[in-house]
This record gives C-alpha cells, structure tokens and sequence, in this order.
C-alpha cells in the first residue's frame, strides 16, 4: 500500500473525517488500476514473447493484487 493510502486510512479511521476517507477509498481504486494495468502489460509482453518481462510484471502484478486485496478488507 502506498504512502498516501496509508496516510489517508490512518486520518479516516482516527478522524471519521469523510474526506480522508474519500481520499482513502481513491488511493484504493488507484492501487486497483495500477493492478490491472500490470496484468494487462505482462500479457502483452507474454504474448510479444518477453517471457522475463511477463514474470517479472507478472510478480509485480501479484503484489499489487496482494496489497490491493488487503486495502478492500480494510475497507469492509
């Protein structure tokens, strides 16, 4: 989870402060475009046959998968 996500769930929480909390909800969407985007790169270079480039977004893409599955639980 980035800095700014971390920030922003720390004031939300402590605070009840809507806006924090709005900032929050949007560094979550971030993180899942970010997630998304990393899945989309490492097909294309899979199918373009960088098999390096492919592992190395496609780990890329589990961590930020990770991180952005821990930020929907934090939410909930």
């Amino acid at each position: 989870m980035s800095v700014w996500a971390s920030m922003g769930r720390r004031r939300a929480m402590s605070r009840r402060d809507d806006a924090a909390a709005a900032a929050y909800l949007a560094a979550v969407a971030e993180a899942r475009r970010m997630r998304d985007q990393l899945i989309a790169d490492a097909r294309k270079a899979l199918s373009e046959g960088r098999y390096a480039d492919a592992e190395e977004l496609a780990e890329s893409a589990a961590r930020a998968d990770s991180a952005y599955s821990a930020a929907v639980c934090d939410v909930l």
